[in-house]
């Protein structure tokens, strides 16, 4: 429901506006306009078009803000009719987004209830962030309710929970549909799970918690880490063996947890065999001193079957230091062995640093004949030009490359509007060369792809993208037949 928002407007009943769950059972307003002659199947699919289920849980964490609650609370408030339109579309009550707090469950307990009921046996996505609500770790959510709630835990796919009472842990082995586990902040340090009684589970995110697998799932495909203790990593991704998507983070901000030193190397060389087809590496250094798991974990996994890599790129600075050494080898070897079957990379730089370094692995890739696109995402100017450059330098590289896509630009720190204007240019000007040193007029074909984030906002609060510097040789070159594609994402909307 990200940016919906609803206006402060006079209700049949705005005293209710905030009395949790008991507009439910609330008389709307007799009122009648013009949209309330529309039958209740014609209101119930326009209801359908406000629609927004919870987003897939890619393991960055939303706090819910009960937006499913609040939409439904201004639809169905309107008047009767509208409000037995939004009875009838179930949609609104298959996705259920609750953020609690205080000392009160009932009053959560009755809306969670309401919104089983409203389902229809639909299967369910289910969001729940209890940090803020003083509940016993013995029961689910309230008593009154703990029996119903055990009892829908069948029919729920999607399933996201921050600080849960222990007792759900107890109740796992109900979840018989779920697809995707989301798990936040764990009041216990670790937690031991078994997955074994809930076979249908394939994507599971661990963030900021501590927990261990008692043993081997081959359920699981999609492993989202962030800021887990390393124990905790190598335990999840070794009890994997059939996993196929690995996303790994140690963001500072992410929370209290710190991947650490103690790398047990004989475990990893042993059981990483996993198939991965998709890793996203966001390990954020920001230290001279690097611990050697990084260096183990890039050394053994493994690469045949990768198809997409999102590579945080580390600061030059790490890569000085002894320790910092032997991670660019391992690097270098990992580049060095990524497959044939690898079709995109997307590179995260977000560090404002010298661009003629020594860090630009991708010069050691044996294998580029599969890269079909190359994505810049928070990367600073230096970095972005560097990789034009190597492009540029060897055409034959990354043969079957046809897409570049430019996301948020790191621009200098402190800002400084002339330098970052000459930096636009310089961009603008390593983009043309690479065009005219890999492409021939009616051969070959490249799409460029600017994100909003990537327009340059100038001190006045004009946008100007930096691609105006360079609009007039991309017409003449388009004119002599190079095929060259230009799109802005907020174009395409």
């Amino acid at each position: 429901m990200s940016g919906f928002s609803v206006p402060a407007t006079d209700t049949a009943h705005p005293k209710n506006q905030d009395d949790g769950f008991e507009w439910l059972s609330q008389t709307s307003s007799d009122e009648q306009s013009a949209i309330s002659t529309f039958p209740c199947d014609v209101l119930s699919l326009i209801f359908r078009y406000t629609y927004d289920p919870i987003p897939p849980f890619d393991g960055r964490y939303r706090s819910p803000d009960s937006t499913t609650i609040s939409l439904v609370q201004a639809l169905g408030l309107v008047s009767k009719h509208w409000y037995r339109a939004l009875m009838e579309t179930s949609e609104f009550w298959t996705n259920i987004n609750m953020s609690m707090e205080g000392t009160d469950t009932s009053k959560y307990a009755t809306g969670l209830v309401s919104f089983f009921e409203k389902t229809r046996y639909r299967s369910l996505s289910l969001s729940l962030d209890f940090s803020g609500l003083d509940v016993d770790d013995n029961i689910l959510l309230d008593p009154s309710a703990d029996a119903i709630i055990s009892k829908n835990l069948e029919r729920i796919e999607n399933l996201q929970l921050v600080k849960p009472p222990l007792a759900w842990f107890c109740h796992l082995h109900h979840l018989n549909r779920i697809d995707h586990l989301s798990l936040y902040q764990l009041r216990a340090n670790p937690i031991h799970l078994s997955f074994d009684r809930i076979p249908s589970l394939s994507k599971f995110t661990l963030v900021n918690s501590n927990v261990r697998l008692a043993n081997s799932f081959l359920g699981i495909t999609s492993l989202t880490l962030i800021g887990v203790p390393l124990d905790t990593c190598f335990n999840l991704v070794i009890n994997c063996p059939k996993l196929k998507r690995l996303h790994l983070e140690d963001y500072v901000t992410s929370g209290q947890y710190m991947l650490d030193d103690n790398a047990p190397i004989s475990e990893i060389s042993a059981g990483l065999q996993q198939p991965l087809e998709v890793i996203i590496w966001k390990i954020f250094s920001t230290q001279q001193y690097v611990a050697p798991w990084q260096t183990a974990l890039l050394h053994h996994l493994n690469t045949n079957s990768l198809q997409t890599l999102t590579w945080h790129q580390p600061p030059h600075w790490s890569l000085q230091s002894p320790s910092g050494q032997e991670l660019r080898i391992a690097i270098s070897t990992f580049f060095a062995r990524l497959s044939q079957r690898l079709t995109c990379i997307e590179f995260i730089e977000n560090y404002d640093s010298t661009w003629r370094t020594e860090t630009r692995f991708i010069e050691h890739m044996r294998n580029d004949q599969g890269v079909h696109s190359l994505k810049f995402s928070e990367c600073n100017t230096g970095f972005i030009m560097s990789i034009f450059e190597k492009l540029t330098d060897s055409p034959t590289r990354f043969p079957q490359l046809d897409t570049i896509t430019i996301g948020r630009i790191v621009w200098s720190n402190p800002r400084n509007v002339n330098v970052d204007k000459r930096l636009e240019e310089m961009i603008s000007e390593r983009f043309l060369e690479m065009v005219k040193s890999r492409l021939k007029p009616m051969d070959g074909r490249l799409a460029l792809c600017m994100e909003d984030d990537s327009l340059y906002r100038a001190e006045d609060g004009s946008n100007s993208a930096w691609l105006d510097y360079i609009k007039q040789d991309v017409m003449e070159l388009t004119s002599c037949g190079y095929q060259i594609d230009i799109f802005i994402a907020s174009k395409l909307e």
